[in-house]
């Protein structure tokens, strides 16, 4: 999102916040929230994604450890292709190949094919891809290759309750709750 955006926002999230140290969260935050005033002071929250399994495309799940030293070509058409790669290194797949697509890329069988190529090509025993794009494989797949995608969860670091309750308000006025729920 661009800064301009800042002007929508009712609350910002730092994810992936463990990367950086303590100070650099602290100037980020200030730089952030400065044109917000004290709505986005408030609804300030840090977080780092954590992986916590492997769905398959056909329904299933698998553990996280059955991707360490699996041959894998990974894809991805998020806005950060290189974190999702990072996240296949700290799980020690053996990503053999490693395909970016622009963020919200439409998949067409043809890419799928391409993919499904380079893997039996490489001799990859899994497709691995973002839960976001694994809703985009196009059905009807011509091979019996596994398709899965490592489903992250979002682990509030801090500032977790003031962004909890703002979710909580806006599913309350369409009819949802949330109550009970971390964000």
């Amino acid at each position: 999102e661009s800064l301009g955006g800042l002007a929508r926002a009712d609350a910002v999230v730092l994810t992936r916040a463990s990367a950086i140290d303590g100070e650099r969260r602290k100037a980020i935050r200030a730089a952030l929230t400065a044109g917000g005033g004290q709505r986005l002071q408030e609804a300030w929250m840090e977080a780092e994604h954590r992986p916590v399994t492997v769905r398959l495309a056909d329904g299933g799940t698998r553990p996280l450890d059955s991707l360490r030293g699996l041959p894998v070509v990974a894809f991805a058409g998020i806005g950060n292709p290189a974190a999702f790669r990072t996240t296949l290194a700290r799980l020690a797949a053996e990503v053999i190949e490693f395909v970016p697509f622009p963020d919200h890329h439409a998949y067409t069988a043809a890419d799928f094919e391409r993919l499904a190529a380079q893997a039996a090509r490489h001799g990859a025993a899994m497709l691995v891809t973002t839960l976001k794009d694994l809703v985009k494989v196009p059905a009807g797949r011509s091979h019996d290759l596994p398709v899965g995608a490592v489903e992250i969860a979002i682990e509030p670091l801090s500032g977790g309750e003031h962004v909890a309750a703002l979710i909580d308000a806006v599913a309350s006025r369409a009819g949802g709750s949330t109550a009970g729920r971390r964000p």
